[in-house]
């Protein structure tokens, strides 16, 4: 059980801010630390633990060890301790000698507990200990003196040499005693060295009162006494003499031997006279060094004094030059002095000729005034005159709208064709009274349906031939559709071809090529079974009106630098064998606008045909391809109802010429002229994009054009051509 006088060494185990509890690991009996094992611990205390007082090791470091006594808190059963403080751990250096003492804390190094402070106390031989600090260096600890190297030594409790805790190091079990003597423990190298200097600083002192009007052997004491060799410091003299005597002993003896010669050359007349007889004869030594010193610094400094006089008078001569050209420089200040006054009396006349030209401008502004007041008086009268042509303009108006309603509900009556132009009157009509509003909706539905006028996208970026891939590719995956299709397709349609897109996702190809190419917008030609020739495909029967196509050729011709995109919807809703080899004649020649890129798509799902067929007549008069969807084309960005970025609009620039290796294997490739240029204007317009496979494609594309062998097209194109036949065994 545990006592209330008892001495613990505890563990700090936890600290906060609200409380902290310690972990008893040893108990002091008076000659040593017994420790605690952990039954024991728990039977003695509850839970095993000692809780600190209300702050007591608040914020201190868990792991350090504390002194404490201990009691049970009123009112409670657990054990609380009483003034912790910090345990002193012990370093047990009494065998030997004070000097290895010394040199094994300031030299060697020793080893603290960690965690538990920089301070320890250091048991020392003669019955002696310290308490010290330490600095950490190296991974090992060494004392940190302080300026003059002292150390306070106290007497030490026997009892406490060799005690400790398990094997581990020794704490000072109780208070230490008060100091009672004092050790320098300055380095070997330092001390010598203050040896040294005392003895240069008695010889000193005492050659530099060699004028002084005091006895020598006054002179002699005082200098001893200001180098510290006399009893005067009694204190400091003790310690300086007490460690030449312990570590030092042969210097020891040369001082006391010091002390002995000054003691007789004080006390005794014959040291006296010896004494004034050397002075003397160091004397004129001196002042015989001092006179040869003296005449060869004079001589020194004779000589700088002549140098300096020379370059002295160099410098004259300088400020002298300087003086003539400073006068120069006056001379022409004046003259600019005289300049400018005559400058200043020109300025003040051209002001004065300015005032009066201000004057005469005055008169003319005040008669601008009353013109003015005129006008304005004028403009009252008119807008009286106005106001009331407003009220007869307002009631016009509201007859004229009451016209134009009734005039509507007649003619979508009446319909027809025949009223379109009396439709366009009222719709401008209409518009004039509306307030000439740009956007005024029909007073007539147009001949035209609205697929085959494209509203204009003007305010989309323009990209250039260097950037037109990376749309692209980024187009196609937006749309879930294959990169290396999407780009296939561009060479083909910018090259002249009229491609034809099959397949469940030509719908999504064809509106991220138009985010690409043509800021989005689409001009839609729906075909139907009246297109029975060409001419069919630009005016419509019986009202000869311009048809999608001919409006997009048009539009094509005005603006040359914008890509117009056509569709023909629903190829084979119309009898096509008997016009599409004259419409790919038409868009081969140099009739056709190069911006104009035409697409068309069947009007329902094709089925792929189980074999590559032979060229046929359809195959060969437009590029069929079938765009390959990517894996997860289902969740596409498309599909899914994003966004995406904002729609661009190609700049229309020439192809890069052809590189020889190109041409070669284009050429060789192919047996047929038109067929060698078609597939040679395929490889020019993929070069920006992908050249290798655009160059790969064109000449797979000239071995089908001339050999009818559909074997090496590319893959897209060879399910395009299964999409051909299907459609051909429709119609």
């Amino acid at each position: 059980m545990a006592g209330d006088n008892d001495v613990w060494l505890g563990q700090l185990d936890k600290a906060n801010n609200l409380y902290s509890h310690f972990k008893p690991v040893a108990r002091f009996t008076g000659s040593s630390w017994d420790s605690v094992s952990e039954p024991e611990r728990r039977k003695a205390f509850n839970k095993g633990v000692v809780y600190g007082e209300k702050n007591a090791a608040s914020h201190q470091r868990v792991g350090t060890y504390w002194l404490f006594r201990c009691h049970v808190e009123s009112g409670s059963d657990r054990w609380v301790a009483k003034d912790p403080e910090r345990a002193l751990p012990m370093l047990n250096l009494s065998k030997g000698s004070m000097a290895q003492a010394r040199r094994t804390l300031c030299e060697t190094g020793v080893v603290l507990p960690e965690g538990n402070g920089n301070s320890a106390v250091a048991l020392l031989p003669e019955g002696y200990c310290a308490l010290l600090k330490f600095e950490l260096r190296q991974g090992k600890w060494y004392v940190k003196l302080p300026t003059d190297g002292s150390v306070e030594l106290r007497p030490v409790d026997q009892s406490w040499l060799g005690i400790g805790v398990d094997g581990g190091p020794p704490f000072l079990p109780g208070k230490l005693a008060e100091v009672v003597t004092r050790v320098t423990w300055v380095s070997d190298g330092d001390f010598l060295a203050s040896v040294v200097d005392r003895y240069r600083g008695a010889l000193s002192s005492y050659l530099a009162m060699i004028r002084g009007t005091d006895a020598p052997h006054r002179r002699l004491h005082r200098a001893l006494h200001e180098a510290n060799l006399t009893a005067s410091s009694a204190e400091e003299l003790q310690l300086f003499v007490e460690r030449l005597r312990v570590e030092w002993s042969d210097t020891a003896r040369s001082l006391e031997a010091l002390g002995s010669m000054t003691a007789l050359l004080i006390d005794t007349d014959e040291g006296k006279r010896l004494l004034e007889t050397a002075i003397e004869h160091r004397t004129r030594e001196v002042i015989s060094s001092m006179e040869s010193k003296l005449k060869s610094e004079i001589s020194i400094r004779l000589a700088g004094r002549e140098k300096e006089l020379v370059e002295l008078n160099e410098k004259l001569g300088d400020v002298s030059r300087d003086l003539k050209l400073g006068t120069g420089a006056l001379e022409a200040l004046h003259r600019d002095r005289e300049k400018a006054n005559a400058d200043i009396k020109q300025v003040k006349e051209d002001v004065g000729a300015a005032q009066t030209l201000l004057d005469e401008r005055q008169r003319d502004l005040d008669e601008v005034e009353a013109r003015i007041a005129d006008l304005l008086r004028e403009r009252a009268l008119i807008e009286e005159g106005n106001s009331a042509a407003d009220s007869k303009l307002q009631a016009l108006r509201a007859s004229l709208v009451n016209f134009s309603d009734g005039a509507r509900r007649v003619f979508e009556v009446a319909g027809g064709a025949d009223h379109e132009a009396v439709g366009a009157l009222a719709t401008r009509l209409q518009a004039l009274l509306n307030g000439g509003e740009k956007s005024v909706p029909p007073f007539l539905p147009n001949s035209l349906p609205p697929w085959a006028l494209a509203i204009d996208n003007a305010a989309c970026e323009i990209v250039d031939a260097r950037q037109i891939g990376n749309r692209l590719i980024h187009e196609a995956q937006w749309a879930g559709v294959s990169s290396e299709d999407m780009l296939l397709l561009d060479a083909f349609a910018r090259s002249g071809e009229m491609v034809l897109l099959a397949g469940p996702m030509a719908d999504s190809c064809l509106r991220a090529y138009s985010r690409a190419v043509a800021g989005g917008v689409i001009r839609v030609h729906a075909a139907d079974p009246s297109v029975i020739g060409l001419d069919d495909l630009w005016r419509t029967s019986p009202t000869g009106r311009p048809t999608a196509f001919a409006l997009a050729w048009h539009r094509a011709h005005q603006v040359p630098s914008e890509v117009v995109l056509l569709c023909i919807r629903d190829l084979d809703a119309a009898p096509f064998r008997l016009w599409l080899s004259s419409l790919q004649a038409v868009l081969d020649s140099a009739q056709r606008p190069r911006n104009l890129l035409v697409i068309a798509l069947p009007s329902a799902r094709t089925e792929d045909a189980q074999e590559l067929p032979p060229a046929s007549d359809p195959a060969r008069y437009l590029a069929a391809l079938a765009p390959r969807p990517l894996a997860d084309a289902a969740r596409s960005d498309d599909i899914m109802g994003s966004a995406g970025a904002a729609p661009t609009r190609w700049l229309v620039s020439d192809p890069p010429p052809l590189s020889r290796q190109t041409l070669q294997l284009v050429a060789k490739r192919g047996r047929d002229t038109a067929a060698i240029r078609r597939a040679l204007r395929v490889a020019a317009v993929g070069i920006n994009t992908a050249e290798v496979m655009a160059r790969d494609a064109a000449a797979g594309w000239a071995d089908f054009l001339s050999e009818a062998d559909p074997s090496s097209l590319h893959e897209a194109l060879k399910l395009g051509l299964r999409a051909v036949a299907s459609l051909r065994s429709t119609r």
